[in-house]
């Protein structure tokens, strides 16, 4: 079933103006070796991110490749980046690791409406039996608008890495919405990698003092 999430993309030049104090720190997410479903092709073992640190960086290792891989007459491809706040929950947007439909790769959307893992398996003709997959999962934007944000996605052979252009998380107001992001892998999403958003008590030991501005902003830099 199709999920719709609406948000609200603050976007606002008074972020450049109102100081911010907050504590940059980075967040690795560890996947076991072998846990997915089907061939090795499909296994992620590790995202890691970083949250009030521009740009944004998030670094994926898996063995999945940009090119996807067939199964059956499924060509699998890879999955969006799905990004959510704790105060801002549910998942909200995606940022594409390849072009699809409408969306380009690298642009951060706030998504009205999901493609689910299924939708696509039945859009090929597949079904289970005899097939599996990871059921009912969120895989692609269907509908959503693009923020103005975007980054490059860069396909290696350890995985996949994206560099925000000029833009970054800050998890600072409302307190406590801290960055979660999670990955699919593929269209059927074969390994799912989620990224719980932290426990307050654990960004504490990470020595943050969350005091400023919530969302995404974009600061400028001054050319030398």
């Amino acid at each position: 079933m199709k999920k719709i999430f609406c948000v609200l993309l603050v976007l606002s030049a008074v972020f450049l103006s109102v100081p911010v104090l907050t504590q940059a720190y980075d967040i690795t997410i560890y996947d076991p070796i072998g846990d997915q479903i089907g061939e090795s092709g499909f296994d992620t073992t590790q995202i890691s991110y970083n949250v009030n640190t521009n740009p944004l960086v998030v670094s994926i290792l898996t063995n999945y490749t940009e090119a996807g891989i067939l199964v059956g007459s499924w060509q699998t491809l890879p999955a969006d980046l799905i990004l959510w706040g704790e105060e801002s929950s549910p998942p909200a947007y995606a940022i594409p690791l390849v072009d699809h439909g409408t969306f380009q790769a690298g642009h951060l959307y706030a998504v009205s409406d999901w493609l689910t893992s299924d939708e696509i398996a039945a859009s090929f003709g597949i079904s289970s039996p005899p097939y599996i997959w990871g059921f009912g999962q969120n895989v692609w934007a269907e509908r959503g608008s693009d923020t103005g944000f975007s980054g490059t996605v860069a396909w290696n052979g350890d995985g996949v890495k994206y560099t925000a252009d000029n833009w970054y998380w800050t998890d600072a107001v409302p307190p406590g919405d801290y960055l979660g992001i999670s990955w699919g892998t593929s269209t059927c999403a074969n390994d799912i990698i989620g990224a719980p958003v932290p426990e307050p008590a654990t960004m504490l030991l990470l020595g943050s003092g969350l005091i400023g501005l919530s969302g995404f902003a974009r600061r400028k830099f001054k050319k030398a």
